[in-house]
């Protein structure tokens, strides 16, 4: 179960961390 929950946040940590390397990819690319 604890894997389980753990797997739950990570899903949600990553939904947020792609957006975060999404918004750098274009800082990055307006350069």
């Amino acid at each position: 179960p604890a894997i389980k929950a753990m797997g739950f946040l990570t899903g949600l940590g990553v939904d947020k961390l792609q957006d975060e390397i999404l918004t750098k990819a274009r800082e990055i690319q307006a350069q």
